[in-house]
């Protein structure tokens, strides 16, 4: 299992990455395109709601798997 600053790292990495005017990793552009779909999913639930609750799951999960 990855340390908390590990994971923390990933995501500022990730956030960060569609900043960078050099960056052209497509994977890594389509990886970046699907957790913007699954966080806009998730704003679109009610607020704690069981399908917000599931959308920030997947939300997560993806971002773990990265």
């Amino acid at each position: 299992m990855a340390s908390q600053g590990s994971n923390s790292a990933r995501l500022t990495q990730l956030v960060q990455a569609p900043m960078n005017p050099t960056f052209d990793d497509s994977s890594s552009q389509d990886l970046d395109q699907h957790l913007k779909q699954l966080a806009i999913a998730a704003q679109q639930q009610s607020p704690k709601s069981r399908e917000r609750q599931r959308a920030l799951a997947r939300l997560i999960n993806a971002i773990q798997r990265w």
